[in-house]
């Protein structure tokens, strides 16, 4: 297999396997920003790069890409020319989308990076670059006009991905129905039941005269011996 088909296939394979990952990345600008962990993000001049997360294919011995949204506030495009791995010297390999040249951050727009349908950044030899699950890597995005953007990003395997927002995730309604019934106290219940019938019993004897105690009749209606 020619080394094109084979970059090709590799690009396959890790883009449909994080194609969902940027969906939930839409950056802090987004409408869900208030809620879910934080995330690598840098901003230099009118580029702000957010929810940036250096993800491992599956498969042993698979490429790494990185997931990302760029924005860009200024009123020109910007391109995107390179991403660099300082600590090893490496660089990621940048695959516009289809039909694209290069990858442009339009002008108050702003472009997800990985996925399927979008550019994408991806080496191929991640071991041989330094990248490990658990590290903190440094990355170095180099835009045409706002120039050198760094940052460290977390680096995981795609399926801890989800695992990690699962964390994050409001409990479904299974989870909280479950905890309801587990959380009844039964000794509690019966004492809101003892309260509430002394309190009936209360306003049952409300109306006892006030020179007897509340339960206590009249001796007429007590007394049987039918005297005159």
């Amino acid at each position: 297999m020619s080394s094109s088909l084979r970059r090709g296939a590799l690009t396959a394979t890790f883009v449909l396997s994080i194609a969902t990952v940027t969906a939930c990345g839409a950056g802090f600008d987004a409408e869900t920003d208030q809620v879910g962990p934080m995330q690598a993000g840098v901003q230099v001049e009118d580029i702000k790069i957010q929810n940036v997360n250096v993800l491992l294919a599956e498969e042993e011995g698979g490429p790494a890409g990185v997931s990302a949204r760029i924005f860009n506030d200024g009123t020109e495009d910007q391109t995107l020319l390179s991403i660099t791995l300082p600590g090893s010297g490496e660089e990621m390999e940048l695959i516009p989308a289809e039909g694209e040249d290069e990858i442009v951050i339009p002008a108050r727009g702003s472009l997800a990076l990985g996925g399927e349908g979008n550019a994408i950044a991806i080496i191929e030899d991640p071991q041989g670059a330094g990248i490990a699950a658990g590290n903190a890597q440094h990355l170095v995005f180099d835009l045409s006009t706002s120039g050198e953007a760094a940052l460290y990003a977390r680096v995981m395997p795609v399926v801890d991905f989800f695992d990690y927002y699962l964390d994050w995730a409001p409990p479904t309604l299974e989870e909280v129905e479950g905890e309801d019934e587990a959380g009844i106290d039964e000794d509690a219940i019966e004492g809101v039941e003892d309260i509430e019938e002394g309190l009936q019993e209360g306003e049952d004897n409300e109306e006892a005269p006030a020179d007897r105690l509340p339960g206590e009749v009249e001796d007429d209606e007590n007394d049987g011996s039918g005297e005159d």
